[in-house]
């Protein structure tokens, strides 16, 4: 007897029971960060500089005052 597109697909065949009584195997999740690709070092740098910023903050406690103006004006 040849078997059917259908007749593979019907709950009554015997070759579906076995595989519906016993569900897939649970699969373990993995470690956090295992699935993330390896890191590389970064190199040693020196600290980042800004032109002038010791000259604004210098002025900036001179003029105090002024500063809180301004300060008081944005708001």
């Amino acid at each position: 007897m040849p078997l059917s597109f259908t007749s593979l697909l019907s709950p009554a065949s015997d070759a579906a029971a076995p595989r519906a009584a016993f569900p897939p195997p649970l699969r373990l999740p993995r470690p956090l960060g295992t699935d993330a690709p390896a890191t590389c070092e970064v190199p040693p740098f020196p600290p980042v500089r800004v032109r002038g910023g010791r000259y604004r903050v210098q002025r900036l406690v001179r003029h105090r005052g002024r500063a809180v103006a301004a300060g008081l004006a944005v708001t």
